[in-house]
């Protein structure tokens, strides 16, 4: 019976160490999607500026030229 047990306990051991492996992977998957997505954004956010910028020249310009 003593035997039975000290499996079980193993068994329960290895099995936690396993499922904390795996949360440790995926909260590192998690973080690194976090990191695309942020990195998205501030490339969105940058092409943005730079249209807007472009737009503003031409309204510049377009009204010079009515001048």
């Amino acid at each position: 019976m003593n035997l039975f047990r000290m499996r079980i306990m193993l068994l329960l051991l290895a099995l936690l160490v396993v499922m904390g492996a795996g949360c440790g992977e995926g909260e590192q998957k998690s973080k690194d999607a976090g990191q695309a997505i942020v990195d998205t954004v501030q490339d969105a956010e940058q092409k943005v500026d730079d249209a807007m910028a472009k737009m503003q020249e031409k309204v510049n310009q377009f009204g010079e030229g009515e001048k």
